[in-house]
């Protein structure tokens, strides 16, 4: 028994420590493993791809240097400041870095170029065009064709013109003319002017207006007579026959050319029935003749349409 248990002893080995030197050190090996697996379950360092100082958990896109949090916004499709917001939703964004619009109020699809904005891309009710010379008319606009009605109506600058209107065309200062010379009562005269639109009879403001036309009809022949937008008809026996005289347009009555000499004067409201005035080409004065004549003597009774706006 005794040299049983001796034998056991020395087969057993005792390290310095104390402890067999078979028994695993669990302890020292439980750490190493816990630092092992405590490296392997850390998160990889943040990256910064492009290098703009921003890592990809910050970065919108870290492909590119110039996208990253608190630069300029800027027109481009692309959301430069990672805010959520792209171009003109951005409250951010350099609105110079877009395009110029102009409004379009008359919805022609051309712009006014006095209303602008900078924006990226054109918002309802602003176009990029600025060619429009009247945004309260769908109708006047580049686009459309030259009618003769007073109007631009193509935005060429040009009012009317001698191939879109129906009698010869002239113009004098900012109005126009047509000289009309078929053969028409007063009231017929009128309605012609006046239904091609932006037009009516003729109304002379001053001598000047006065000495240009009378050298225009006196150039297109002395057998015609040209009625003027010039009448009575609204007159009372009282007014008779030169006191109740009043232009088509309603203006102020500051300048007439009358005809006068030692055989008489004009207006003479002859026989009653004289409510209308002419300009006679012999010497440009005016007489007053009935409404309704389509001639007199000779003279056809034609007549001249003036735009009423320039």
């Amino acid at each position: 028994m005794s040299l049983l248990l001796l034998a056991c002893l020395q087969k057993l080995e005792v390290t310095p420590d104390g402890l067999d030197s078979d028994v695993e050190h669990v302890e020292g090996d439980s750490e190493a493993a816990s630092d092992s697996d405590s490296a392997s379950d850390s998160d990889p360092a943040p990256v910064d791809a492009d290098g703009d100082g921003f890592t990809a958990d910050e970065d919108c896109d870290d492909d590119d240097a110039g996208v990253h949090p608190g630069t300029d916004e800027t027109c481009n499709g692309i959301d430069d400041d990672c805010d959520g917001a792209v171009d003109d939703d951005d409250d951010d964004v350099i609105r110079s870095t877009g395009s110029t619009f102009y409004r379009d109020d008359d919805n022609d699809g051309f712009g006014d170029a006095a209303a602008t904005t900078l924006a990226c891309a054109a918002s309802e009710g602003w176009v990029a065009d600025a060619t429009d010379c009247d945004d309260t008319e769908t109708a006047v606009n580049p686009g459309q064709t030259e009618v003769c009605n007073g109007i631009d109506d193509d935005c060429d600058a040009v009012v009317d013109s001698e191939s879109v209107c129906p009698c010869p065309f002239e113009r004098n200062g900012d109005h126009n003319y047509l000289f009309c010379a078929t053969a028409s009562t007063w009231s017929d005269a009128r309605d012609v002017c006046t239904g091609l639109g932006g037009y009516d009879l003729v109304v002379i403001d001053d001598s000047t207006e006065q000495d240009w036309i009378w050298a225009e009809t006196n150039s297109r022949g002395r057998d015609r007579w040209w009625w003027l937008g010039f009448h009575d008809r609204n007159s009372t026996s009282d007014q008779e026959p030169d006191a109740g005289w009043e232009w088509v347009d309603g203006s102020t009555v500051s300048y007439t050319n009358w005809f006068s000499n030692h055989a008489g004067q004009q207006p003479d409201d002859y026989a009653g029935n004289e409510d209308c005035a002419h300009i006679d080409p012999h010497h440009g004065m005016w007489n007053d003749l009935p409404c309704d004549e389509t001639s007199y003597g000779d003279a056809a009774m034609v007549f001249i349409c003036e735009t009423t706006s320039p």
